[in-house]
């Protein structure tokens, strides 16, 4: 087993654009980790926090998990669910979601 992970620290901030859509200033922080199970099964737990500066620095908080498979060197399979754990008033935090989907690596 092996354990590993990157954190992520990202801002977005809007420099112009359409009246009809809102301004958008957030900072979102994401600290995944990563466990390799064997050379083929892997998982991934990722919270990530963000921080809404439209809206008066409100804070909210998402919980996704990952399970993925690999079938051979290049190509995996996948399936990621996640939910809100606060902060549901904000644009960047969903109630839930479930994803399941294909990866192909390019040599």
């Amino acid at each position: 087993m092996q354990l590993g992970g990157v954190s992520v620290l990202q801002y977005s901030l809007s420099v112009g654009g359409d009246d009809a859509r809102s301004d958008v200033s957030f900072a979102s922080f994401k600290a995944p980790f990563l466990t390799r199970w064997s050379n083929l099964v892997y998982t991934v737990l990722e919270p990530q926090m963000v921080v809404d500066h439209e809206r008066a620095d409100k804070v909210g908080m998402t919980l996704e998990g990952e399970v993925g498979r690999f079938l051979n060197r290049d190509l995996a399979i996948w399936g990621r669910t996640g939910l809100g754990l606060f902060g549901d008033n904000l644009p960047q935090i969903y109630n839930w979601k479930l994803e399941v989907g294909v990866r192909f690596f390019l040599k």
